[in-house]
């Protein structure tokens, strides 16, 4: 769990402050919000060449969602991030004229110009200040102390989130550093607390096709078509936008549970409105099976084989906590070599349920093709247990490695 969950914590706000020339309050989640909008107030004023260029995108996209869309976009291809804080500016955006010529700002200039970008398309859009990043401590109700280190946007008449620090992201998703949390919209009327979006384990999907081809030498190719969505999808539209095909396939190659291989084929999509992601690459293994006289040992799944199990415990002081579900499901094909067959395999159904997620791992043997057909899915629910739960908790994680670890074996055919 958080720190702040297991820990005595003494928290102290000041009713008054001053920063500069502004006086605040944190008395109460609308007097600080009426701090913070002064400090936004008035910053959002587009040059014309701007403001006639937004009104012609918002007028080519049409309205509600569509119009966001095309202006988020707009903001992304223009404009980048660089944190430049000097005096207030911690607190205090530059305003959207300085973001227009420069063509960069920090979270809070980004987002207040994307707000007067909204505006200048008659969409109203708050400024939602936000803890990004692991939480140790979560801003609540009834006590007003800002533990924010970043700020989105928030669009209330289509209950919409932008996060205007990326170039790449989806409109309406603001990524898993700031999902599941409070933040405070900064509103003409004060501070207002609001959650933005889970990731649920459905959210979070992890989808495979993987066809592996094994030859009588032992070598594989393995050909995988992977689709992810929400969290999950993260970590390949980096890979698609921020490095080169080079640092792509390396970066494949070691985060991989395939053992040594070569890329042959590497394939990124990433949806441009939607937090999706698909990959297809071809890997080249020399050493896939392992042979034994007349017989090969091999691993049915060597592409998502889970292996994190938790540490054993004689124990467990603390809850048990899951911050992220996800969910994967995979469909693997194996095509044995010539001039061999399958001798065993696993268990043709092997099947786990807990509060914890589930499991099932299912084996069709297809003697007329040569083929091994292995379809698998593992559900992790996030949430929070008790610490007598944790032998329970390990348990299945170990249950979930030690099926996805088993082997399958190959014997020459008797001619």
């Amino acid at each position: 769990p958080p720190s702040s969950a297991v820990l005595p914590m003494l928290l102290i706000a000041p009713d008054q402050f001053q920063w500069g020339a502004y006086q605040g309050s944190m008395a109460s989640w609308k007097d600080y919000g009426i701090f913070m909008y002064e400090l936004f107030k008035g910053r959002d004023v587009l040059p014309e060449p701007v403001l006639l260029e937004v009104r012609r995108i918002a007028g080519e996209a049409g309205q509600g969602r569509a119009r966001i869309d095309a202006l988020y976009h707009y903001l992304q291809t223009n404009m980048r991030y660089v944190s430049v804080q000097l005096g207030i500016g911690g607190w205090q955006p530059f305003d959207a004229q300085y973001v227009s010529e420069k063509k960069y700002g920090d979270c809070k200039a980004l987002t207040n110009f994307m707000k007067a970008v909204l505006k200048a398309a008659d969409i109203e859009a708050y400024p939602a200040l936000i803890y990004s990043g692991r939480l140790d401590y979560e801003v609540q109700e009834d006590f007003t102390i800002p533990k924010f280190n970043h700020v989105i946007l928030y669009v209330p008449a289509e209950d919409y989130w932008l996060e205007c620090t990326s170039n790449h992201f989806p409109p309406n998703y603001v990524g898993q550093s700031n999902s599941g949390r409070n933040t405070m919209l900064i509103t003409p009327t004060g501070g207002k607390l609001l959650r933005t979006p889970e990731l649920s384990s459905e959210s979070n999907l992890e989808t495979h096709k993987i066809a592996v081809q094994i030859s009588p030498e032992g070598s594989a190719r393995v050909e995988v078509h992977a689709n992810h969505t929400g969290a999950d999808h993260e970590q390949w539209r980096y890979m698609l936008h921020e490095l080169s095909r080079e640092e792509a396939a390396k970066n494949l190659i070691q985060n991989s549970s395939l053992p040594s291989f070569s890329l042959e084929k590497l394939e990124i999509e990433a949806s441009e409105d939607r937090p999706e992601s698909s990959a297809v690459y071809v890997a080249q293994v020399s050493r896939y099976a392992t042979k034994a006289g007349k017989r090969f040992f091999f691993f049915f799944n060597a592409v998502t084989a889970y292996g994190n199990v938790p540490a054993a415990l004689e124990s467990r002081r603390h809850p048990v906590v899951i911050r992220r579900g996800y969910t994967e499901r995979d469909v693997i094909t194996l095509q044995m070599p010539g001039g061999y067959q399958i001798e065993s395999t696993p268990d043709a159904i092997t099947e786990l349920k807990t509060e914890f997620g589930s499991y099932r791992l299912e084996f069709e043997r297809d003697a007329e093709q040569n083929k091994l057909v292995c379809k698998r899915e593992l559900v992790v629910k996030a949430g929070t247990w008790p610490a007598d739960r944790y032998a329970e908790y390990r348990d299945f994680f170990k249950q979930v490695a030690k099926s996805d670890g088993l082997k399958a074996v190959l014997v020459e055919k008797k001619t």
